[in-house]
């Protein structure tokens, strides 16, 4: 299934289509009337393919609104932020991408050395993948297998046994199925992103390194030289990090931390705290490690059960 995300043309904010509707038309030029030093440009692009798209130099920094009906945002570093009517967030750095949902419970994190799907339908859980080993965290415990063994095991307050359990695939870009799990028609977006960008503003820190941008329950900054990207959303429920010099992602949020790195010894780092008993998942190039409350279980280099 190919999944990958490439509007085929933006609408400007200066000048609205011609099949747009007046709403659409009156929203975008008060958005220009409000904001006279803002970078725009004096006709509808033509259709442009993502890799274009992400080089095309004058349009860093510019919100856009996407015939679909969402912000989109060309950052430095190849970093591009799209922002649905619903304010879910898809972030993409080269073959890294984090996806937030509106209400932030539903997250979605691909990294070139592991995934993670968290889920609040139907059961909260957290789907795991690194390499040839899946876990899942769950109401019972951390559930975890590896492809070359024939056996699922159940770490949970207890120690470390046996058991049944149906893995989530992860083998696609499940992010972009959080972004548009509730999008809403593309005519409606569009005049809901025109009404956000009325609402927003821009601004460069003193010393000219760091830009920001403000939506409706959503701020975005990044540094400009070194591309280091900081997502605040839900007013600081939820914080979305990107590294790009490290290739890094890290996802703060309510009882989820989620930190993907190429780091060798702990290229995936997923923890889940609780007033009780902390889930925790983490694994490395050689080795795979999952804790449950004081139990903790995983694999070694050779790929075989260990109890530490």
């Amino acid at each position: 299934m190919d999944t990958s995300y490439s509007p085929s043309a933006v609408v400007n904010t200066n000048i609205a289509e011609n099949s747009a509707n007046n709403e659409s038309k009156d929203l975008g030029q008060e958005f220009l009337s409000q904001t006279p030093n803002r970078l725009v440009v004096d006709k509808i692009p033509a259709p442009i393919v993502a890799n274009d798209y992400c080089c095309a130099d004058e349009l860093i920094g510019q919100p856009l609104v996407t015939c679909d009906g969402s912000l989109a945002i060309n950052l430095f570093k190849g970093i591009r932020v799209d922002i649905n009517a619903n304010h879910s967030i898809y972030v993409s750095m080269g073959d890294s991408k984090v996806s937030v949902s509106n209400s932030g419970q539903n997250i979605g994190v691909v990294h070139r050395f592991g995934r993670v799907f968290k889920e609040l339908v139907p059961q909260n859980n957290c789907h795991i993948e690194s390499g040839i080993h899946l876990a899942k965290m769950c109401g019972r415990g951390i559930t975890f297998t590896s492809l070359n063994r024939s056996l699922i095991y159940l770490v949970d307050s207890s120690g470390c046994k046996t058991t049944t359990e149906r893995f989530r695939k992860l083998n696609h870009d499940f992010s972009l199925d959080i972004f548009n799990s509730h999008a809403l028609s593309a005519d409606y977006g569009r005049q809901r992103a025109f009404a956000d960008l009325i609402r927003g503003s821009y601004e460069v820190s003193e010393e000219g390194d760091e830009k920001f941008w403000y939506f409706p329950g959503l701020r975005i900054r990044q540094h400009v030289l070194t591309g280091d990207l900081m997502i605040t959303k839900s007013y600081g429920k939820v914080v979305v990090y990107m590294n790009p010099s490290e290739n890094s992602v890290k996802v703060n949020a309510p009882n989820l931390r989620i930190t993907a790195t190429n780091r060798p010894d702990s290229c995936l780092s997923i923890i889940k705290p609780h007033s009780k008993d902390e889930q925790r998942v983490t694994a490395g190039f050689n080795n795979f490690r999952v804790k449950y409350g004081s139990q903790k279980a995983g694999f070694d280099a050779n790929d075989e059960l260990v109890l530490i």
